[in-house]
Protein backbone atom coordinates (compact mmCIF):
# COMPACT_ATOMS: atom_id res chain seq x y z
CA UNK A 1 0.00 0.00 0.00
CA UNK A 2 1.21 3.26 -0.99
CA UNK A 3 2.18 5.87 1.37
CA UNK A 4 1.15 9.41 1.64
CA UNK A 5 2.86 12.22 3.39
CA UNK A 6 1.83 15.55 3.64
CA UNK A 7 3.86 18.66 3.76
CA UNK A 8 3.90 22.58 3.19
CA UNK A 9 5.46 22.79 -0.33
CA UNK A 10 5.57 26.65 -0.41
CA UNK A 11 4.14 30.08 1.46
CA UNK A 12 4.06 33.28 0.19
CA UNK A 13 3.06 36.71 1.10
CA UNK A 14 2.69 40.04 -0.59
CA UNK A 15 2.15 43.38 0.06
CA UNK A 16 1.18 45.55 -2.78
CA UNK A 17 3.50 48.90 -3.05
CA UNK A 18 0.98 51.41 -4.20
CA UNK A 19 -1.64 52.51 -1.32
CA UNK A 20 -4.98 54.49 -1.41
CA UNK A 21 -5.21 56.67 1.30
CA UNK A 22 -8.46 58.14 2.56
CA UNK A 23 -7.14 61.79 1.57
CA UNK A 24 -7.31 59.86 -1.62
CA UNK A 25 -10.50 59.04 -1.68
CA UNK A 26 -11.84 62.42 -0.40
CA UNK A 27 -10.23 64.46 -4.13
CA UNK A 28 -12.62 61.55 -5.97
CA UNK A 29 -15.72 61.86 -3.90
CA UNK A 30 -17.58 63.30 -1.07
CA UNK A 31 -15.97 61.97 1.83
CA UNK A 32 -13.87 62.55 4.67
CA UNK A 33 -11.11 60.94 6.62
CA UNK A 34 -13.37 60.94 9.83
CA UNK A 35 -15.89 59.73 8.21
CA UNK A 36 -14.80 57.05 7.06
CA UNK A 37 -12.49 56.12 10.06
CA UNK A 38 -15.27 55.87 12.25
CA UNK A 39 -17.26 53.90 9.81
CA UNK A 40 -14.57 51.15 8.78
CA UNK A 41 -11.27 51.82 10.79
CA UNK A 42 -9.51 52.11 7.54
CA UNK A 43 -6.99 54.74 6.88
CA UNK A 44 -5.67 53.21 3.84
CA UNK A 45 -5.89 50.77 0.92
CA UNK A 46 -3.17 48.82 -1.01
CA UNK A 47 -3.63 48.41 -4.58
CA UNK A 48 -2.18 45.24 -6.42
CA UNK A 49 -0.96 46.14 -9.93
CA UNK A 50 -3.14 44.14 -12.88
CA UNK A 51 -0.48 43.55 -15.22
CA UNK A 52 1.89 42.24 -12.78
CA UNK A 53 1.98 38.79 -10.99
CA UNK A 54 4.83 39.08 -7.99
CA UNK A 55 6.81 36.04 -7.92
CA UNK A 56 5.16 35.74 -4.70
CA UNK A 57 1.29 34.95 -5.50
CA UNK A 58 -0.31 31.80 -5.26
CA UNK A 59 -0.77 31.32 -8.70
CA UNK A 60 3.23 32.01 -9.63
CA UNK A 61 3.68 29.53 -6.28
CA UNK A 62 1.40 27.07 -7.57
CA UNK A 63 3.16 26.81 -11.25
CA UNK A 64 6.64 26.81 -9.90
CA UNK A 65 6.23 23.98 -7.85
CA UNK A 66 7.65 20.63 -8.68
CA UNK A 67 4.91 18.42 -8.53
CA UNK A 68 2.42 17.65 -11.25
CA UNK A 69 -0.92 19.26 -10.07
CA UNK A 70 -3.04 16.35 -10.18
CA UNK A 71 -0.78 14.62 -7.51
CA UNK A 72 -1.85 17.63 -4.75
CA UNK A 73 -4.75 16.43 -2.25
CA UNK A 74 -5.11 19.75 -1.27
CA UNK A 75 -4.01 23.35 -2.22
CA UNK A 76 -5.18 26.07 0.81
CA UNK A 77 -4.83 29.25 -0.49
CA UNK A 78 -5.63 32.05 2.14
CA UNK A 79 -5.21 36.12 2.48
CA UNK A 80 -5.45 38.20 5.73
CA UNK A 81 -5.76 42.03 6.17
CA UNK A 82 -4.67 42.99 9.64
CA UNK A 83 -5.32 46.69 10.77
CA UNK A 84 -1.62 47.15 10.17
CA UNK A 85 1.40 45.71 7.72
CA UNK A 86 4.86 46.19 9.54
CA UNK A 87 6.94 47.44 6.97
Amino acid sequence: MPTQAAGILGTGHALPERTLTNADLEKMVETSDDWIVSRTGIRERRIAARTKQPRNSPHWRLNALSRPPDSRLLTLISSFAPRSVPI
